[in-house]
This record gives C-alpha cells, structure tokens and sequence, in this order.
C-alpha cells in the first residue's frame, strides 16, 4: 500500500510539473508571438524612416540649389550675404545678370553655331572653340558684390575664365572641346551641363552628393556615402541603401496602384501591396519594368544592384569622393571609344594643387632671374 501511494504522490507531482511546463510553453509562445509582432512594427517604421530620411536629404539638395540662386539674386540688389555663390548663366548662352536673350547668335561664326547647336554624339576630330568666338567677359562686371572677370585662359578640361567677388568668393567657368560647360564653385560645389542641353550635373560637395538631372525628367541622387537614388516622372522611386545592404523599389501597376518591394543580401524579397506581405527569392534580375520588359535592374552578390534601362545605367562603383563625365562614342564594329570630358572630387583638386605648385614655381624661377 505504501508503494501505490508513493506511485501516486510521483504521478501527482509530474502532472503539476507537466502543467507548469504547459502555461510556461504557452507564454513562451505568446511572447513570441508579441515580438514578432513588435518586429514587424520596427521594420515598417524603419522603412518609413528611410523613406523619410531619403526626402529630408532630397529636399535639403534641392534647398542648397535653390539658396544658390537666391544669393545670387540678392547679390543683384547689393546685398551683401554670406554662402554658396549663385550659378552663372551658361557660358554660350548671350545671357547678362541670368536673362536669357537666346543660344545661338545669328550674327555669330559658323564655328561657333556647330559648337553651340552640336549633338551629344561627339565628333573627336572638332576643333577647340578659338578665344576670339567667346562671348564677351565683360558683360558680368557690374555691381560691387557680384562676379568680376579676372582673367581668361587655357585650363585643363578647355578654354576657361575665371570670376571672383570682392567678398573673395569665386567662379571658374570652363567651355570643354567638345562644348559642355562645366562650372567650378569657390565652395567646392560643381556644375556640369552636357552640350545638347540634355543631362545637368549638380556636385554638393559640403553635403558629399551628387544630383544628375535629363531631360526627361528621371533625377539620379548619389551621396558619397554609397547610398543611390532615383526619381522618375512616372512617381517610382528606387533607393540603395550601403549600411544595410537594402535596396528599396516603389513601383506603380498599369492602373496607377503602388507596391513596395524590399531587396536583402540574402536573396529575398518582400513585396508589400496593400495589406498583403509576401516572400519570394529572386535571381540576376528583378523589378521590370515597362513594356518592354527591358528596363530591370542586374543584382550584383545581391548587394551591388545595377539599374539597367534604355537612357542610362546606374551602378556603385564605390565610396570615394570622385566625378567624372566621359562622352561614348559608337564605332561601326560595334566598340566603344571614350573620351574624359571632366573631372572633379578630391583627384581633381589634388592635380589642381599640384598645377597651382608648379605655377609658383615658375613664377619664383622667373623672378629669381629677373
């Protein structure tokens, strides 16, 4: 009798431990349950703060470009401010304090209007623009505050001249050979406008980003950091982010409806439309867009997407502080021939020092022997 009441006094206390397991195994699962919940919550807000983040940093871009100009506006009024000098009007536009009285002068040389109305497609054997066929310096002398001719010569990228204030800030502008202007800002921010008008470089170089603008509306933002952006005319948007491997697509249905899809390292993807959220793995190429389908974007290790359509091809060659403009020019059997058009980042101003170096150089050698 001891025996079976011992017997029973063991299943007892197994049952009650069985049961203290049970409750414990279903809070477990509750608290599971929350956090994933709670995951899920923090992915949507990071989401939301990097889309954020992205329109912030837009918009502070397009401040800064925006403040530029108002400078140079108050400038005009002998205001004297300090900050970002203002943009120059276009080296061969006939243009006096940024009005524009047209591209081509009728009364100019025949040089001069196939430079000015010259497509994008360069021809290597046109002949640099001659000093005399310039528009006349001259013209932007007015007002104590605002821009100065100081002197006119030959640089590295073409024929340039060079404006400087009283306030000490200055403006280099350079018409290249093959007839894209190319402005260089005192505040280390640059300008570059291809020779049919096209394609606009904005280089922020306090801020480290670089903004392409075409002409048909697709603005391409690229920050020193690594991190890509690209804004269509159709809403979509695409966004790269290098802290966290994620690459982020807005696309748009036929019928004007919006859907996310979030790209990881890993080879996953999460597509989110509406209330749905889904998961599905995905290869060398995904996001098409169009009909057809040849606009799509070429992942690289899952980490280095390369966005690939019919205008351009965006890609992140790395994080470094360098810009550069190459024209391409189609040979018959099917090559390619590139030419540098223009420089900038810390490559350019390290040779910039070392011109400035050997100039002073020669202007000591020359005194010495005076």
């Amino acid at each position: 009798m001891k025996a079976i009441a011992q017997k029973d006094r063991q299943i007892s206390s197994l049952r009650l431990r069985l049961r203290k397991a049970e409750e414990m195994s279903q809070t477990k699962e509750k608290e599971l349950e929350e956090n994933n919940k709670k995951v899920e919550r923090l992915e949507r807000t990071v989401n939301t703060l990097q889309r954020q983040l992205a329109q912030v940093r837009g918009n502070y871009a397009k401040q800064t470009h925006e403040m530029a100009a108002e400078l140079q506006a108050a400038r005009a009024h002998n205001l004297r401010r300090k900050g970002s000098i203002g943009l120059l009007p276009t080296v061969n536009d006939q243009t006096v304090h940024g009005k524009p009285v047209g591209t081509v002068d009728p009364q100019a040389p025949e040089q001069q209007k196939s430079t000015q109305e010259r497509s994008k497609s360069v021809s290597w054997a046109d002949k640099p623009v001659p000093t005399h066929v310039l528009p006349n310096a001259a013209s932007y002398t007015s007002g104590s505050s605002q821009m100065k001719f100081i002197e006119q010569g030959v640089g590295y990228f073409g024929s340039c001249r060079l404006f400087k204030n009283e306030i000490g800030e200055w403006t280099k502008v350079t018409t290249t050979d093959c007839g894209c202007d190319f402005y260089e800002y005192s505040n280390s921010d640059v300008r570059w406008i291809s020779c049919d008008r096209t394609v606009e470089v904005n280089y922020f170089g306090i801020v480290g980003a670089t903004v392409v603008t075409l002409i048909k509306g697709c603005s391409i933002r690229y920050f020193n950091s690594g991190q890509i952006e690209l804004y269509r005319l159709s809403g979509e948007i695409s966004r790269f982010d290098p802290a966290t491997k994620r690459r982020t697509e807005t696309m748009i249905h036929s019928d004007g409806s919006k859907y996310v899809e979030i790209f990881d390292s890993t080879g996953c993807f999460v597509r989110i439309e509406g209330t749905n959220r889904t998961s599905h793995n995905f290869g060398e190429r995904s996001s098409y867009r169009g009909h057809p389908s040849d606009r799509h974007v070429y992942n690289h290790s899952n980490s280095e997407p390369e966005w690939i359509e019919p205008e351009y091809h965006v890609c992140c060659l790395g994080v470094e502080d360098v810009g550069y403009v190459k024209h391409t020019t189609r040979l018959e059997n099917g090559g390619e021939r590139k030419r540098m058009c223009v420089e900038w980042g810390h490559v350019a101003r390290a040779r910039q020092r070392q011109i400035e170096a050997r100039k002073c150089q020669e202007l000591v050698a020359l005194n010495a022997t005076m």
